[in-house]
């Protein structure tokens, strides 16, 4: 039975106990159009939308009622996780697509290597299997319509969202986009398929740094920025120029 209790103000919510780990859903076969996930972003840190009522403190009956295996409770707890935004890209030409993500993490310098968690439903699953290659463009505060357009939200799909940005190809092809706080290069390594998601890991073939700009974080279910712009900083430090 799930239920919710509370110990010193805090809310204790107990999970079932570890079974085997189920079978990997199949991903989608190569040509064939998945169902478009309704906002392409990956992990539980990033909703399609936020309300003044979910980022309030719930009562422990109703964090009860979230769900009896705790995936509601544990979306909820993952919302208050602050997170970088970047976008992921992958393909080539028309095969080109992405998504926004704030699960990105370094996975080692020596060799430098990234990781991310990917939905094995999403469309860019299949494209990024096909291509071994992705870029991974970090975000400024500035540039939240990208991130939104990369998370499917107004329907882009595809190429469709490499719209109203600029763009140029890295060393493998891959686009990375120009203005991004800093963008890499990397090479699909491997992918471990666990639950819904895919774990990506990703090796750094190119590194490309940008301007010292505020970032884009994901906090709550809505964007936030960390830091000024470089003119903002300019302006409060009275250097800008005549």
């Amino acid at each position: 039975m799930f239920r919710a209790d509370t110990a010193g103000g805090n809310r204790i919510i107990p999970l079932p106990a570890r079974r085997d780990h189920p079978m990997a859903a199949p991903a989608p076969a190569v040509g064939v159009s998945d169902p478009q996930p309704r906002s392409e972003v990956s992990m539980a840190t990033v909703s399609p939308a936020s309300s003044a009522a979910q980022s309030t403190l719930r009562s422990p009956a109703s964090a009860a009622s979230a769900g009896t295996d705790g995936a509601g409770a544990f979306k909820s707890a993952l919302r208050h996780l602050a997170g970088g935004v970047c976008v992921i890209t992958t393909g080539r030409g028309d095969d080109r697509t992405g998504l926004t993500v704030t699960s990105l993490s370094s996975l080692s310098a020596e060799p430098p290597a990234v990781m991310f968690g990917l939905n094995l439903a999403s469309s860019v699953f299949p494209v990024l299997r096909r291509h071994r290659s992705f870029g991974v463009n970090f975000l400024s505060a500035a540039q939240k319509e990208i991130a939104d357009r990369f998370a499917g939200r107004g329907g882009a799909k595809g190429p469709a969202r490499y719209v109203e940005a600029r763009w140029s190809e890295g060393r493998s092809g891959v686009p990375l986009l120009e203005g991004a706080l800093a963008a890499l290069d990397c090479e699909l390594e491997e992918l471990i398929e666990r639950h819904s998601h895919a774990i990506v890991i990703g090796r750094v073939r190119e590194i490309r740094l940008g301007p010292n700009d505020a970032a884009l974080l994901y906090w709550r279910g809505d964007y936030e920025r960390l830091g000024w712009m470089a003119e903002e900083a300019r302006i409060a430090l009275g250097l800008r120029s005549v």
